[in-house]
């Protein structure tokens, strides 16, 4: 009996919590960095970028769909982007390729990176998604390295 209330309470927390994100009609932070998390104000140098993925993604343009994405991450010994978060979302589609963008980059480092602590450090970066018959979307504090991709509208969109 009490495992069948439980079940209920928490199928009833759950249709809560999903009815005030949808209603809201936008979802924006998915992670909220805590005030302790401090974000280096930085960036590293970019080593290399990834070839032929800056672009913006055909169901988002099809859709219309624009947005920011804020992540954050970390990079490990040999350059590459570890430990991915997503701070503030524009919605799985945008999300998804922001990520994908970001696991291309390779960052350089130095030879001692992991010795003084720098995998621990954490970086944010923003992606805006604007397409030229849209609202321009808002941009990021000046701290935040931010990479602007657009896309040309389509036709009464």
């Amino acid at each position: 009996m009490h495992h069948r209330a439980f079940t209920v309470a928490v199928r009833l927390t759950l249709a809560v919590v999903l009815a005030l994100v949808f209603s809201s009609g936008e979802v924006t932070a998915l992670a909220e960095a805590s005030p302790a998390q401090n974000f280096e104000t930085r960036s590293l140098p970019i080593k290399s970028l990834p070839r032929n993925t800056i672009f913006y993604p055909s169901v988002a343009k099809r859709q219309g769909l624009t947005g920011r994405i804020c992540l954050a991450y970390s990079v490990g010994a040999t350059g590459l982007v570890q430990n991915v978060e997503v701070l503030e979302s524009a919605g799985t589609i945008l999300d998804d390729h922001a990520q994908k963008l970001l696991a291309g980059y390779r960052f350089e480092v130095p030879s001692d990176w992991v010795a003084t602590g720098g995998a621990e450090k954490r970086y944010r970066i923003g992606f805006i998604f604007e397409l030229t018959n849209k609202p321009k979307v808002a941009r990021f504090e000046d701290t935040i390295t931010t990479v602007v991709i657009t896309g040309g509208g389509l036709p009464g969109g």
